[in-house]
């Protein structure tokens, strides 16, 4: 599984530096913590429409950031979603926290130097 898409992390570095690509994931960060409370909500209540636009709007959201693992995911929901096909639905919500966690620990590479010994 491909979890980043390197041409673009490059280009948001060319473009602004790490300071810029640290402020766009900080940005998706708090973003993404409010969606998936909501996406899970929908997921309880069975709620497709819902979940098809969440899902909608993150993928898109992720690709531009070249997060390309949740893009995937995200696309797998939407398309649940709009078939109205929820069979399986909170598992692949409950995939999203560890695609997450590993895009982002994989992203701040970036723009995180390691501390260096004193």
């Amino acid at each position: 599984m491909t979890v980043l898409d390197l041409e673009i992390i490059q280009e948001t570095l060319d473009d602004g530096g790490t300071d810029f690509l640290e402020e766009m994931i900080d940005m998706f960060n708090e973003e993404y913590a409010e969606q998936t409370e909501s996406l899970k909500q929908a997921a309880e209540q069975a709620d497709s429409g819902n979940i098809a636009g969440i899902a909608h709007k993150f993928k898109g959201e992720c690709a531009s950031l070249g997060l390309t693992a949740l893009s995937e995911k995200y696309d797998e929901i939407e398309i649940k979603g709009k078939n109205n096909d929820l069979s399986g639905i909170e598992s692949l919500v409950g995939q999203l926290e560890e695609i997450y966690e590993q895009t982002i620990s994989e992203v701040k590479g970036f723009y995180e130097a390691p501390v260096a010994d004193i």
